[in-house]
């Protein structure tokens, strides 16, 4: 006993000190490096930080229009399939009242066509009202007031040459978002932006329809408010085709004389001089003082717009010199023993940790706990790629049945359909099928997949052939898209989500809803 205990002290020493030297010397050289990058290339760290600084804001902001966007086009989409009929003014209400009400940044929603007919949907005093103009020729403009989509308050004519055709925003390019530039409103006299999309109908005399949402300037200034106000740092949105800043701070805050109006021109001319760079910071100089801009694309409005942050430079500076000059020691302290628990955990668990990555990985392993786990929410059985086990032929109706349960996946929380596992779960493979050799079926697996769902969902679906058991299975994961998937049967579109165990097919007035509030669409 006691010639073995030196011993085992000496090897705990063996890996206590190399960390311990490593943790401590990794500080050392961290903090040395960052401290001399801070003394030969501040313009670098202000740089940087201002990068950092915007990135959280520029995200939450590109969200915002990605949005904006996902919904018009799902208006499109659902025009195309004549679910929206511009005769029904009840049904119309039914479908954009919950959108209005739900979109607290629209102040308007307007559906047109290129006829000169115009349905505009808005609130005023608490109610619902809706405008409509007839046709070109017909200058009597329908008033209607609403308690509820489908209960009339008051009706009122008025006499008016509007014509929507004439209206910024009335573009009839197909199938693309535009934005319009700052412009007034026509009901409200309000300055503000209008996104629309345009698609033709299917009638035997196509028309063009115009689907648009009014968004006011003073909605963009609310939601460019930063989540966490920093004193001095100013977000603002850029038009690049006028190159105004359409909105942003302008007046200056309390004990503030900065002129912000000539600040923020300023800074739109220094980056026109600079080349318009795409989220590069710019240093500049105005009433004295060092100020560091950067303005990024947002890419869902075609460029359109810019999102733009503009800091002093004492503001970049104060946080460095903080982080350098001022290390609170109980951070160091927790550093080096997070550092030192880190090392021990590295040390003894390292070797079950890449085990347990292993098996994670590992489709074989993902497989058999799919089994495990069952048919439910998230995980279907079926017994075959193509192959009808009561007849012994090839039908149609079993491919359709996975393929149903891959688009209620995509459309809902993500999934998996295993092929080659019956309903109780015992794993019977593909051999019925009758491919010539799993290649083969894995072909015919994603031919399918994009003729009736689409090449362009093919990101979130991955499709494995797993040897389980001596037997060929078809793993087809699915993740949540972010756009709706529709399962396309001859000149039919199908839309399904997941319920429970089951995939469920929606009406097209349940898919408008669903589609119109679905938590995925929401900025």
């Amino acid at each position: 006993m006691e010639n073995n205990h030196p011993v085992r002290s000496r090897s705990n020493l063996s890996v206590f000190l190399p960390a311990l030297s490593v943790l401590l010397g990794f500080l050392a050289v961290f903090a040395g490096l960052n401290l001399y990058k801070y003394l030969t290339t501040r313009q670098d760290f202000s740089s940087n930080a201002l990068q950092s600084m915007a990135k959280g804001d520029f995200e939450r902001i590109d969200s915002f229009f990605k949005g904006v966007a996902n919904q018009l086009t799902i208006v499109r989409d659902l025009g195309k399939n004549g679910v929206l009929d511009k005769s029904d003014i009840i049904s119309l209400n039914k479908k954009f009242i919950p959108l209005l009400k739900n979109q607290k940044v629209f102040s308007g929603i307007i559906l047109s066509d290129s006829t000169g007919w115009e349905y505009f949907l808005f609130q005023e005093d608490g109610a619902w009202v809706t405008r409509i103009t007839g046709a070109a020729g017909n200058n009597i403009t329908l008033f209607i007031k609403w308690s509820r989509p489908d209960r009339p308050l008051k009706r009122w004519e008025k006499s008016s040459d509007y014509d929507p055709r004439t209206r910024p925003w009335f573009k009839q390019e197909e199938n693309e978002v535009h934005w319009s530039a700052v412009y007034t409103f026509f009901q409200t006299g309000r300055p503000g932006v209008t996104a629309s999309i345009a698609w033709k109908t299917q009638e035997q005399q196509p028309v063009t329809m115009v689907f648009a949402v009014d968004i006011p300037v003073s909605h963009l200034e609310h939601i460019l408010q930063m989540k966490k106000p920093r004193p001095g740092v100013v977000p603002f949105l850029l038009d690049s085709r006028t190159k105004k800043v359409i909105a942003g701070k302008i007046e200056p805050s309390e004990g503030d004389r900065t002129n912000y109006r000539l600040l923020l021109a300023a800074t739109v001319k220094k980056w026109q001089t600079k080349g318009m760079p795409e989220g590069t910071p710019f240093a500049l100089k105005f009433d004295s003082k060092d100020w560091f801009s950067l303005l990024m694309p947002i890419a869902s409005t075609s460029k359109d717009f810019w999102f733009g942050m503009l800091v002093p430079e004492k503001v970049i500076l104060a946080d460095l010199k903080h982080t350098f000059f001022r290390l609170d020691p109980k951070d160091i302290i927790v550093a080096i023993l997070g550092g030192l628990a880190l090392v021990l955990l590295v040390w003894k668990f390292g070797g079950l940790g890449r085990a347990v990555q292993k098996e994670v990985s590992d489709p074989l392993m993902r497989l058999y706990d799919y089994v495990k786990r069952g048919e439910g929410d998230k995980v279907e059985f079926k017994s075959t790629v193509r192959t009808n086990l009561r007849t012994g032929k090839q039908g149609k109706e079993i491919e359709l049945a996975w393929l149903k349960a891959v688009v209620a996946f995509l459309n809902s929380e993500g999934g998996t359909v295993l092929i080659g596992v019956d309903d109780s779960g015992r794993i019977v493979g593909i051999e019925q099928d009758g491919f010539d050799n799993p290649d083969r079926c894995m072909l015919h697996v994603k031919n399918l997949i994009n003729q009736h769902i689409g090449a362009e969902f093919s990101n979130f679906i991955n499709t494995t052939m797993v040897e389980a058991d001596g037997k060929e299975i078809v793993l087809i994961e699915c993740f949540p898209s972010n756009k709706p998937v529709f399962l396309k049967i001859g000149k039919n579109e199908e839309f399904y989500v997941r319920t429970g165990p089951s995939s469920v097919k929606l009406s097209p007035s349940q898919t408008i809803n669903y589609l119109l509030h679905s938590e995925k669409l929401k900025t």
